[in-house]
């Protein structure tokens, strides 16, 4: 057996380290606390300043209230703060106190302030403060506001230090922070400098979006939802970006609570679902949003460096979330512009032909243009006054490669995606057939035979009556085998592969069963719908394009992908040179 030694006492700098190192994981801990503590202060001007990354010097100043003498010598000393008074009801961003006292104690660190009493006497305080002891102070000028310096970091805990990542890395993070907490506070001026070099300046802006089309540029800025709900248990406000608006990752899912910036696991899941069947495989939704919750029912004291929160209900934060999106989305023209710059010229130009007087099909295949009937007068008349709800008024102009439907429009040219298009039509078209328990049934010829576990087959047993709400017919041979006779015929080859989907989606035990199988079949609706090669008539063209409108979801085919896009008559009079 193993002799333990004595229970003893940590001393004060082994204490402080800890808890620094609970606190400041990296730079950007740093610039985020400081920036935090600007914003508690009324700062409308943050400047920050850093060097290698931030791992040899950080520096933040900012026009807020400043400090007195006696607060700027105890800011930096543990559990001390001037802010905090309930540690279930905070208001503020962070601590002062403790934020200090952790930075202070793995670093080399100036403090200079001047509070509006120090500006009456003409002077203000600087400190110099070293792993938490002070080691000089002066006076210092007499300009209201606070500037911090930490330098050195780590450079009494060199474990720490030599998990930092390169210079490069480190500063992204910096970056990303200050543009988050930019775009939640688009009255104050942000500034940031890496090595003598100006890397953000964000001007004072009117709104949100303003500050958005600063930081994220106006292409995506253009292409936002603006965000307004309320209910009993919170109010939401901001921007989401249209379903053709994605990234990789979360890195662009801005997320403030009560002026926190925070990371939600619920909020993530929630968009997710709300964009279900919109985007494409592994893609996130883009969003800045901002939530107002009572302060008694969350607890920022989760995580050291308060960037993940508890909320007392959960699941209303969710259902909130989904159905902000859903209004949100709701009345929007989801249709993605495109500048004729991003598309891609994979064809050349002289290959397609277009017969006058006719409406005509421009294959790139073979180069022959397919006439159809001739558009005369009065079929351009009906044309013209075709005006779909959600699509926005269409002239029809036919069809280009076998796959694309053509469409001037009052802005400029619509391009449909045929398979895309009929795709979420006939998707939704099986989601209104299940609701209303009429999905049409494609009988086969020999039976699928399914061997499953005892598990599955009481699954199975439980769900039959949805499993035939979804055209499945499915008949018990065995203890743990069934004969599935008949399936949905909207959905694809059947096959074992469909037929587990499906039986996986009425498992799932939240939402609606049309809800359920939305997310999990959404790839599987395409056996039925037109394929590209396929030549369209002008009816069938005009009819397939009124029951996109129809949809609920018509900006995108059940994959996620485009169903359309727009080319405004701005970027075609650029790429013809008619207007620099």
């Amino acid at each position: 057996m193993v002799k333990m030694g004595k229970i003893r006492f940590l001393d004060k700098e082994t204490i402080n380290k800890i808890a620094a190192g609970e606190v400041i994981e990296r730079p950007a801990s740093i610039v985020k606390e400081l920036a935090e503590n600007a914003l508690d202060a009324g700062a409308t001007e943050i400047g920050i300043e850093v060097r290698d990354g931030g791992k040899r010097f950080i520096a933040v100043s900012d026009n807020g209230s400043g400090m007195s003498a006696e607060d700027a010598r105890v800011c930096a000393l543990s559990h001390t703060t001037s802010k905090l008074s309930d540690l279930f009801d905070i208001r503020t961003l962070g601590f002062r106190g403790e934020a200090l006292a952790s930075m202070a104690a793995v670093s080399r660190m100036g403090i200079t302030t001047c509070d509006a009493e120090g500006e009456k006497k003409g002077a203000g305080m600087e400190l110099a403060i070293e792993a938490g002891e002070i080691k000089s102070e002066k006076k210092a000028g007499p300009s209201v506001g606070t500037r911090i310096v930490v330098e050195d970091l780590f450079f009494n805990t060199p474990a720490r230090k030599k998990h930092l990542k390169g210079a490069e890395v480190e500063f992204q993070h910096i970056l990303s922070l200050v543009s988050n907490y930019s775009i939640a506070y688009p009255k104050v001026v942000f500034r940031l400098v890496s090595d003598g070099r100006q890397a953000v300046v964000t001007p004072r802006a009117a709104s949100m979006r303003d500050r958005i089309t600063t930081v994220w540029g106006a292409d995506i800025a253009k292409n936002l939802v603006p965000v307004s709900y309320k209910d009993g248990f919170c109010a939401i406000s901001g921007f989401l970006g249209k379903p053709y608006i994605t990234k990789p990752d979360k890195s662009m899912q801005v997320i403030f609570v009560n002026g926190r910036l925070v990371k939600s696991e619920t909020v993530s899941k929630a968009l997710a679902e709300a964009y279900k069947t919109m985007l494409f495989l592994d893609r996130q939704p883009v969003c800045a949003l901002e939530f107002e919750i009572d302060f008694s029912k969350i607890d920022v004291n989760v995580h050291p460096q308060k960037n993940i929160i508890r909320i007392e209900r959960e699941d209303l934060l969710y259902n909130a979330v989904f159905e902000a999106v859903k209004s949100a989305f709701a009345a929007q023209n989801l249709v993605p512009s495109v500048s004729p710059d991003n598309v891609t010229r994979s064809r050349a130009v002289g290959q397609y032909g277009l017969d006058k007087g006719t409406q005509s099909t421009l294959s790139a295949r073979t180069g022959e243009a397919v006439a159809h009937a001739p558009a005369t007068a009065d079929a351009q008349a009906r044309l013209e006054s075709f005006m779909p709800k959600k699509l926005g008024q269409l002239f029809m102009l036919g069809q280009a490669n076998r796959t694309y439907l053509l469409a001037a429009t009052p802005e400029g040219i619509a391009i449909f995606d045929q398979h895309a298009v009929e795709e979420r039509v006939n998707f939704e078209k099986f989601l209104s057939q299940v609701k209303d328990s009429s999905v049409q049934k494609n009988s086969l010829i020999a039976p699928i035979v399914l061997n499953v576990g005892p598990a599955k087959a009481a699954a199975i047993r439980q769900n039959m009556e949805s499993l035939e709400r979804l055209g499945m017919g499915i008949v018990q041979k065995g203890e743990a085998t069934f004969e599935i006779t008949h399936m949905p015929l909207l959905l694809g080859i059947p096959g074992k592969d469909l037929a587990m989907e499906l039986i996986a989606a009425v498992e799932d035990s939240r939402g609606t069963l049309e809800e359920r199988i939305e997310g999990k079949i959404a790839t599987k609706a395409c056996r039925a719908s037109i394929k590209a090669g396929d030549i369209l008539s002008m009816p069938q063209i005009k009819e397939l394009v009124l029951r996109l409108d129809a949809c609920k979801k018509p900006y995108t085919c059940p994959h996620g992908r485009p169903t359309g896009i727009r080319l405004t008559y701005a970027d075609l009079e650029k790429k013809f040179k008619r207007v620099e």
